[in-house]
């Protein structure tokens, strides 16, 4: 018998039959799933970025700052942000009343629920008062923040309400990041709409483009 210990980034082998070039082959007979407690305190917030330096400013301050209760770092551009509104019904502006440029979805994880949401508002209060944020908001309940996560993970079928979309899944370094988005703008002009989107913390971009109808042109 084989025990086999998997985490969230390999497996971890010791003499287990590894075969082929692409992968590793074997037969499986026990998982044991060793599974840590829930965490109950959860918060998250939406802030308004001019800029993606300032996105990318503000993700090395959050994880400087927030450190091991910070459990996600997502980002959205404006185009995003309008597809969502403009496509998914009952989701709302979160800070209304107008576009921002940029916006930055954080989730903070914990066991203490008022240490943690201290901290993550003076974090937002810092970041505020050093200009890297212009406008933010913390979910006041579940409610609130499945709304927020909403507009993050609705973005996906906006775009296929909006009409044909080109989808790209990419990871790059984070400083070169949103150039790819601005370049594309460039290259398609008016003939689609580029949507850039996706896990900052994870240096990962959802490059996404949006047409009225598939377009060889587009492809090109």
């Amino acid at each position: 018998e084989q025990k086999l210990l998997a985490d969230d980034y390999e497996l971890a082998f010791s003499s287990f039959l590894k075969l082929g070039s692409e992968g590793s082959l074997g037969i499986v007979t026990k998982v044991s799933i060793l599974t840590p407690p829930k965490l109950s305190a959860v918060n998250v917030a939406i802030l308004a970025c001019d800029d993606y330096v300032s996105c990318q400013k503000l993700l090395l301050e959050a994880k400087r700052k927030l450190g091991e209760v910070l459990s996600a770092f997502e980002f959205l551009d404006s185009q995003s942000m309008d597809l969502v509104l403009n496509y998914l019904e009952g989701v709302r502006n979160p800070l209304p009343p107008s576009l921002h440029n940029f916006y930055a979805l954080i989730e903070t994880t914990g066991s203490d629920e008022s240490y943690d949401k201290e901290k993550l508002q003076a974090f937002l209060l810092a970041s505020m008062e050093n200009g890297l944020i212009s406008d933010a908001v913390i979910a006041q309940d579940i409610n609130q923040a499945s709304s927020f996560w909403r507009i993050r993970e609705g973005v996906p079928e906006a775009l296929m309400r909006a009409g044909a979309v080109y989808k790209y899944d990419l990871s790059l370094p984070l400083e070169r990041m949103y150039d790819l988005v601005e370049q594309m703008r460039m290259r398609l002009g008016d003939s689609a709409k580029v949507v850039g989107y996706g896990h900052m913390g994870d240096g990962n971009l959802h490059l996404n483009i949006s047409a009225s109808q598939y377009d060889d042109a587009v492809c090109s």
